[in-house]
């Protein structure tokens, strides 16, 4: 008995363990994937280094939206209604699980 509660013990703290740390990892990779693919026109700040570019930083904005909408709008590209240009496709540059990361750490960073 007292190795089942040990064993279950274990198991709890290896979850909580695996709940914080996986995203904190992954929020990790995606500021560099970040860097490299989208920090150019969005800006190191997330409030946008083009014109018609969203900030990230707003609240109510961009990433107050469904990170399915996001996803999205990432791989197939995107242009906003009164938006100077779009944003290109992503699709083929990103995979669906690095834009995930991307997207973690960009609530990280900037909210939404």
């Amino acid at each position: 008995m007292r190795k089942v509660n040990k064993l279950i013990a274990l198991s709890i703290a290896a979850s909580a363990l695996s709940m914080t740390a996986i995203p904190a990892l992954a929020a990790s990779e995606g500021q560099a994937l970040f860097a490299q693919h989208c920090q150019m026109c969005h800006g190191a700040d997330g409030k946008g280094a083009v014109p018609g570019t969203p900030n990230f930083t707003k609240p109510g904005g961009v990433l107050s939206q469904k990170d399915s909408v996001l996803m999205l709008r990432v791989l197939d590209g995107y242009k906003s209604a009164g938006s100077p240009m779009a944003m290109p496709p992503m699709k083929g540059q990103v995979s669906a699980k690095q834009v995930h990361q991307i997207l973690l750490y960009l609530h990280k960073a900037f909210g939404g």
